[in-house]
């Protein structure tokens, strides 16, 4: 299930707090999950900067249907290297949300998002950046796609038959108007027409 975190849709995976490359997400020996190529200093300490890389548009983040199904919710922490052209070209999981599933679409997400670098003297510049990824599922009852128990999809479905059965009757009536108006224009276009 793919969603823009910017969307209120019920089911969101949400951007903690603000913050392409090409590589496939691996597991490391240690069990640790990443993407690219670790670049040296990475664990080190980092060179302050004036601006820190943050995220030029909103993450795209999958919410993977296994997990919305077993009801899966955590917060992964993706650490990541922005290069200074913007492109993360480095990420492992600093912290996991307790479910590979979630980890795997929270490192995807960050991975392929859009950055701008950080600047360093006004120059863009490398930078190592710590994004948490939240996934949440809705727990208002009143949301469209919020977990449902049978009682409550059957009156969902009662309101949408008397709903369809109303826009039905409607559509009805209004072809019937619709028929009388051309019959009543045919009436009067007849009269008009002399008698031949």
């Amino acid at each position: 299930m793919r969603m823009n975190v910017m969307l209120a849709a019920g089911l969101a995976a949400v951007i903690c707090s603000s913050l392409s490359a090409v590589s496939p997400l691996h597991a490391q020996q240690s069990g640790e999950m990443t993407f690219g190529e670790k670049p040296s200093g990475f664990d080190g300490t980092q060179i302050p900067t004036d601006d820190p890389p943050k995220l030029a548009r909103q993450l795209d983040v999958a919410y993977p249907d296994s997990a919305v199904t077993k009801r899966l919710q955590g917060i992964a922490v993706v650490a990541v290297y922005i290069d200074k052209h913007g492109n993360p070209s480095y990420g492992e999981l600093q912290k996991s949300s307790g479910h590979e599933t979630l980890d795997r679409a929270a490192l995807e997400a960050v991975k392929n998002g859009y950055y701008v670098p950080a600047k360093r003297d006004g120059v863009p510049a490398g930078s190592r950046v710590t994004v948490p990824v939240e996934f949440k599922l809705p727990t208002d009852a009143n949301e469209w796609d919020a977990p449902k128990n049978r009682d409550e999809l059957r009156e969902d479905i009662d309101f949408l038959d008397k709903t369809k059965q109303q826009i039905d009757e409607e559509r009805r009536a209004l072809e019937e108007e619709i028929r009388r108006l051309k019959e009543k224009m045919r009436k009067k276009e007849a009269e008009k027409e002399p008698a031949k």
